[in-house]
């Protein structure tokens, strides 16, 4: 995202660099989804998983807002 954010939208790279992040945040979502969220409902009780939920919501809402992103709801 640094690389994006020091780049012109205009730059003829900017495009390529902005798609690669892309397909990297979704391999690392796809990634979560498959392998870590499965290990985590065997490790963790449902009081834990609520915990990480939570805390996972706010940081995705905290950084929604530094980057200027209306969180969602």
């Amino acid at each position: 995202m640094g690389e994006l954010e020091d780049l012109d939208v205009a730059d003829e790279t900017w495009g390529p660099k902005a798609l690669v992040m892309k397909e990297n945040i979704e391999h690392h979502i796809e990634e979560e989804e498959g392998e870590m969220f499965p290990k985590a409902r065997q490790i963790f009780d449902r009081q834990e998983l609520g915990d990480l939920g939570s805390r996972r919501a706010a940081r995705k809402d905290a950084a929604q807002r530094e980057l200027g992103v209306p969180a969602s709801r």
